[in-house]
């Protein structure tokens, strides 16, 4: 098979655009005499001589431009069809991103994006855009959910990047997956050892420094948590949830699902509370 600089030295016309269409009528004839070169010649003709050899080969060489235009045109309108990313206007890309956020960004994001930041105000102006804090924006058509503010504080949490640092925890993270009936007054954040913010840390935000391991966290919907593992790990450690939460909590996670007998055996600090699931302790206890 002939490359396509190959063919195109041979048969540069196969390739000019306005010879396209005529080039893909012709791919049925050629195929035909290709099967049977001999049916195509008139009756009593016979390839005998050096000239109709020549003809041949070049004939069959021609077919063989012929197949690369028509791939060539197949694979043009199959990526034509296809979605791209850099085809997509701004604002389409910004949903996208803001989709993943319950619709809050931030202006790096937009600009991310394609929008020019001399464009920010006009938009809030319009009514288009909320801003929620500092350099961080949300769409005011987007539906409003459940729970937003958690996304809204841990891109707060952003470095010089742009990249969230803050990991809901303690408390928070008990109330996050629903175990034990805990009200934090505060909401619990872990972050970096190394995290540091211009601005003062807000009232409500209660920080906790400490190295997290991807095991440690889960992902959600525009933010991270931490396991409801590490979590139980974190207020027993730090002392400040009642034994009775504790408790409930393990219990609430093993009835949902979310904890297993295995992983808590596991864990120095949970050991005291097997007799919440220990059938064997249970036995013992009673005799």
């Amino acid at each position: 098979m002939l490359t396509s600089s190959q063919a195109n030295s041979l048969h540069p016309g196969c390739f000019n655009a306005c010879e396209l269409a005529n080039t893909l009528r012709l791919k049925a004839e050629e195929e035909n005499f290709l099967k049977n070169p001999k049916k195509s010649k008139k009756k009593n003709e016979s390839y005998s001589s050096e000239g109709d050899i020549s003809k041949l080969e070049n004939r069959v060489t021609f077919l063989f431009c012929v197949d690369i235009v028509y791939t060539k045109a197949i694979e043009t309108i199959t990526f034509a069809q296809q979605p791209s990313s850099t085809s997509m206007s701004p604002e389409a890309k910004l949903f996208e991103v803001a989709d993943h956020q319950q619709g809050y960004f931030t202006s790096q994001q937009a600009e991310e994006c394609g929008i020019s930041r001399s464009n920010f105000h006009f938009r809030i102006r319009s009514g288009e855009w909320v801003k929620s804090l500092r350099g961080i924006y949300r769409l005011a058509r987007y539906p409003v959910t459940d729970r937003s503010e958690l996304v809204l504080w841990v891109l707060w949490s952003r470095d010089r990047r742009g990249n969230p640092q803050g990991v809901w925890s303690h408390e928070t993270a008990l109330d996050i997956h629903e175990i034990s009936d805990v009200m934090p007054s505060k909401m619990h954040m872990t972050v970096p050892l190394t995290f540091r913010k211009r601005v003062a840390t807000p009232k409500h935000l209660k920080l906790h420094f400490a190295t997290l391991t991807k095991s440690d966290v889960e992902t959600w919907q525009g933010y991270q948590v931490t396991t409801p593992l590490r979590t139980l790990i974190d207020v027993i450690e730090e002392g400040i949830v009642p034994e009775e939460q504790v408790e409930q909590a393990i219990r609430d996670g093993l009835r949902t699902g979310i904890l297993n007998e295995r992983d808590l055996n596991k864990i120095t600090q949970l050991k005291k509370y097997s007799y919440l699931y220990d059938h064997k302790h249970k036995i013992q206890k009673r005799h």
